[in-house]
């Protein structure tokens, strides 16, 4: 793999940047299609919106369709009473509850930059104050908490495999064979 990782450099480019640049031309104008799909009133939404939900297309591709909150939200579609009774959601506004239910998303926190910028433009407000959108968006979301394998309970575990502990947990020196041999006689 390392070798493999050094040698990238030096390969020929299978396509111009010129080709890379039509394709990536390509795949904006298939977001924004299936923006639109996704998306009924994709028309009537103001520029920095139309450009969050052809984001949110792009970045996830089909599977925005597993964001069923978010998309009966955007197309005035019932939502479920456990939905609605969320005490964060505040129901009076409905661009506050699109933004909530990406906020609570696994996707928000695990992209946290990403998802600040795009959830940020959904807000109506934010070709006035895009900054301030942001800094709201980012207030309320927190970044996912890594958390390490094991434990210090496997820590402690691999330790003492290492070493053994004798009385007030000073190490006991290991005995080798010879040492063994001579208290036995």
């Amino acid at each position: 793999m390392k070798r493999y990782r050094r040698r990238i450099w030096s390969l020929a480019p299978q396509i111009t940047d010129d080709e890379a640049n039509s394709l990536l031309r390509i795949a904006a104008i298939q977001a924004i299609e299936n923006a639109r799909a996704y998306c009924r009133n994709f028309d009537q939404l103001t520029g920095s919106q139309q450009m969050a939900v052809s984001q949110l297309v792009y970045q996830m591709g089909v599977n925005l369709s597993e964001f069923g909150r978010f998309l009966n939200l955007m197309n005035n579609e019932p939502v479920a009473v456990s939905a609605l009774a969320d005490p964060a959601v505040d129901n009076s506004d409905p661009w506050k509850s699109v933004q909530q239910s990406l906020i609570q998303s696994q996707w928000a926190r695990l992209y946290r930059v990403r998802a600040v910028s795009v959830i940020a433009m959904l807000d109506p407000r934010y070709p006035d104050d895009p900054a301030g959108s942001e800094q709201r968006i980012a207030a309320v979301l927190h970044p996912a908490v890594h958390r390490r394998r094991g434990g210090a309970t496997t820590a402690m575990r691999a330790a003492a495999y290492h070493r053994r502990s004798g009385p007030r947990g000073h190490a006991v020196p290991r005995r080798t064979a010879r040492a063994r041999a001579t208290r036995k006689a």
